[in-house]
């Protein structure tokens, strides 16, 4: 019974998340690659760091946005619209 609202507000809080995070990776991403790639190139062993890499950090930290999210999310739905309104 409480599941329709709770995902229906969870997509609706999250792609504005989403959004966000997934700007701040895309830029964070660049700059890092970009930054990490002139750093590594001073040493005499050298590694590329792949596209993978970066897209899984994005994914990872988009994941662990949503659980403080989802859990937030959880505390308000189930509260009681009652016991808020008696505490004013």
């Amino acid at each position: 019974m409480l599941e329709a609202p709770f995902l229906n507000l969870l997509a609706l809080l999250s792609r504005d998340v989403f959004v966000i995070m997934g700007l701040a990776s895309l830029v964070g991403g660049t700059l890092g690659w970009i930054g990490a790639g002139q750093w590594l190139n001073n040493f005499a062993y050298q590694i590329d760091i792949g596209l993978e890499t970066i897209i899984l950090s994005s994914v990872v930290t988009l994941a662990l946005s949503l659980i403080p999210l989802s859990f937030k999310l959880w505390k308000v739905v189930m509260a009681n619209p009652v016991e808020s309104l008696r505490e004013q």
